[in-house]
């Protein structure tokens, strides 16, 4: 009976060491696979390609892409999705020198109105020179003429000003042709 015992107990123990050689084996082939550009892919980083020979503009998902390893430089917000970003590869010649580069944009996953961009917090905001007015971004000229009348303009101080031949009326709320008196 202990002859059985110890059979069965090293019988165990030789299952479970090749379980686990054979799922070391496997995890090895999987990473070896995974990270070499036999299927391509994306990591985070930055490339220089500016001195490459030849530059290639793709689209995301492009068949050109497939079986490329991408590295990608993208804005993300706080909770990880793409604002804007763009990933290279670079093919090198046997003097290690950039031969080719092959780019393509990265498809941000937010998306805001015209004269917007999007922030970190993935939020849109309006385009420097633009106020939100009505639920959309209008130019600061456009908000001085909507509040002030066509005879009103921006400032470089984000101010409304009355134009050349218009003045102030008596309350402040409107520009008023000087000619009208």
């Amino acid at each position: 009976m202990n002859k059985l015992g110890s059979r069965k107990g090293s019988g165990d123990a030789s299952g479970i060491i090749i379980l686990v050689v054979v799922g070391f084996a496997l995890w090895g082939i999987y990473s070896f696979f995974s990270s070499s550009a036999i299927f391509g892919g994306e990591v985070q980083g930055t490339v220089k390609y500016d001195d490459c020979r030849q530059v290639i503009n793709l689209k995301e998902g492009d068949s050109n892409t497939y079986f490329k390893k991408f590295t990608c430089d993208t804005l993300k917000t706080n909770d990880g999705r793409v604002i804007s970003g763009e990933c290279v590869h670079v093919d090198l010649n046997s003097n290690g020198s950039c031969d080719t580069a092959y780019i393509y944009e990265k498809t941000p996953q937010i998306t805001c109105s015209t004269n917007q961009e999007a922030t970190v917090s993935g939020t849109c905001v309006c385009d420097y020179g633009y106020v939100m007015s009505g639920g959309s971004c209008i130019s600061e000229d456009q908000s001085c003429k909507n509040l002030y009348g066509s005879g009103s303009y921006s400032g470089l101080d984000n101010l409304c000003y009355c134009s050349s031949g218009y003045m102030w009326n008596s309350l402040k709320t409107s520009c008023i042709s000087i000619y009208s008196f």
